[in-house]
C-alpha cells in the first residue's frame, strides 16, 4: 500500500533499496547522515507444513 501511495502522488517514504528497486521508485542518495539501516529477515515454518510460495527457500 505504501508503495502505491508513493507511485501515485508526491510523496516521500523510506522504503528498503529492494523494495524501491523492485517498484521503480525514484532512488534519493544522502549523504552526511549519521545513521545506518540493517535488515536481517528470518523465515522460520514447520517443515510439516508446506505452501507452494516456500518451495523457493528449499
Amino acid at each position: 500500500m505504501l508503495t502505491s501511495l508513493v507511485k501515485s502522488q508526491p510523496l516521500l517514504a523510506y522504503v528498503p533499496d529492494y523494495l524501491a528497486e523492485e517498484h521503480s521508485l525514484q532512488i534519493l542518495e544522502v549523504s552526511g547522515c549519521p545513521y545506518t539501516c540493517e535488515q536481517t529477515v528470518w523465515l522460520c515454518r514447520n517443515k510439516h507444513l508446506s505452501a507452494h510460495w516456500m518451495q523457493v527457500f528449499e
